[in-house]
């Protein structure tokens, strides 16, 4: 017995517990106990206890956490541009070195992206681009279509 199949035993024991015990607690009698008042109706503390040296703290501290929130949020709107303009930078730079890596030529003995990268431009035709007789070719299709849609 493997590691998954022990895996999948164990999901499914607990996927029959839980079904179990959703069916026990659907189908059992309810037990409420009809002595207890509900908490609306229960009486509370009277103001004058309310109204102390705590409820004075508790807005003292509500009213800092309110101005920190108050000035944090526009200080953090202020830099966002700059720093989805330091994200773009870095993803670029960042996947410039991953292309070096994917796009290097594989048969280097030692990894040198800039030596393997002049080495195809200077060998093989960019990725996407069409052979150069096929460029006129299809510069003059795209150029009769544009003229007789133009009609």
């Amino acid at each position: 017995m493997t590691v998954r199949h022990v895996l999948i035993a164990l999901n499914l024991f607990a996927l029959v517990a839980i079904a179990a015990y959703l069916i026990w607690a659907v189908l059992s009698p309810k037990r409420a106990s009809t002595d207890v008042e509900p908490a609306n109706l229960t009486p509370f503390l009277p103001d004058e206890d309310l109204e102390s040296r705590r409820l004075e703290r508790v807005q003292g501290w509500a009213l800092l956490f309110a101005a920190v929130v108050a000035i944090a949020l526009p200080l953090y709107w202020l830099h966002e541009p700059s720093r989805q303009k330091e994200s773009a930078n870095y993803f670029d730079k960042n996947a410039i070195h991953r292309g070096l890596v994917l796009y290097s030529d594989p048969t280097m003995d030692s990894f040198d992206p800039t030596v393997s990268l002049q080495w195809r431009s200077a060998t093989a035709p960019t990725v996407g681009a069409a052979p150069a007789s096929t460029r006129s070719a299809t510069a003059s299709r795209s150029r009769g279509r544009s003229r007789r849609s133009t009609r």
